[in-house]
């Protein structure tokens, strides 16, 4: 099937949105990631919301349902982790017979034509072959055009669609993960049961800026600036990224061999320029004791 310059109909997307359900994880969320959720919510018919913050706002989330009337919200009192929370969506989306899921997280947004291009282009592709499709995350390659999809090995949880017809044959996400690797994960079994994962590359939806940290190497000699995770965070990006390698080694190599060297270029950046040297070592260390031991789920507390 070719992928290529979809056309986007404004008008469908909102005749259709009833086939469409939401999940967004919230964590300690502020009004800006209220804004963000605005962005789309108009084209979903429901949006849940899972606020993993251990002490939940009430008075943030009776804004919330002001500016999404059609949200659900779930209010554990704690962590979940975003597998279980995703999950959580999965379950109201079946039950609410929904063919599609748009996962989101609570930093993440879409442009208003980016919205419109891309909830209108997925609906074009053969819902019997895809089993996920995601916007694209690099602005600079977004050129306005029709929403140009290619073939993926994974893709991030934001902003990706993911088709329910076919959840009882991938399997739901992998709660022992708990976070960082659990979409990679459930993208890889879609591909393993030879259903496509698919981008479109040139229809960009937007992030949050992180924070930025000003670090040095060798006593100051080499100066860098960046946005790295917590050290609880490189955690489970390390502990995760060990499992996927071991239990999907041989099945695409070329691509895993990839995720390697993403994680140790940042171990690397941790370990040379963090002025938490120390703590990013130990957590790195007990991530690569707990994947040997078998230890999964929130170890550490976040």
């Amino acid at each position: 099937m070719d992928y290529d310059q979809i056309y986007v109909d404004q008008e469908k997307v909102a005749r259709q949105k009833e086939h469409l359900c939401g999940v967004v994880t919230l964590y300690y969320p502020t009004d800006i990631h209220l804004k963000n959720l605005e962005t789309y919510a108009h084209y979903l018919q429901k949006l849940v919301v899972v606020d993993n913050s251990p002490h939940p706002d009430y008075g943030l989330h009776q804004k919330l349902l002001e500016y999404v009337p059609h949200a659900e919200i779930i209010a554990p009192c704690e962590n979940l982790g975003v597998a279980a929370a995703l999950n959580r969506g999965v379950e109201k989306a079946l039950n609410g017979r929904f063919s599609w899921l748009l996962t989101m997280d609570q930093d993440s947004f879409f442009p208003e034509t980016v919205a419109r291009r891309f909830f209108g282009a997925f609906r074009h592709l053969d819902a019997a072959t895809v089993a996920v499709v995601a916007p694209g995350h690099n602005p600079t390659l977004d050129d306005g055009a029709a929403c140009r999809f290619e073939s993926k090995f994974e893709v991030m949880t934001a902003g990706s669609l993911l088709n329910l017809n076919l959840m009882s044959e991938i399997g739901l996400f992998d709660e022992r993960l708990f976070i960082d690797g659990a979409d990679h994960d459930y993208c890889i079994r879609a591909g393993i049961k030879g259903y496509a994962v698919l981008e479109a590359v040139n229809c960009c939806m937007g992030h949050s800026p992180g924070e930025l940290y000003n670090g040095s190497f060798l006593w100051g000699r080499k100066k860098k600036t960046f946005s790295i995770h917590s050290p609880k965070r490189m955690y489970f990006i390390v502990r995760n990224s060990l499992y996927l390698l071991r239990t999907y080694k041989g099945y695409n190599d070329k691509e895993l061999r990839g995720l390697r060297r993403h994680m140790h270029a940042r171990i690397s950046r941790c370990l040379r320029y963090s002025p938490r040297r120390l703590e990013y070592a130990r957590l790195i260390l007990k991530a690569y004791v707990d994947f040997f031991l078998g230890r999964y789920g929130n170890r550490v507390g976040i």
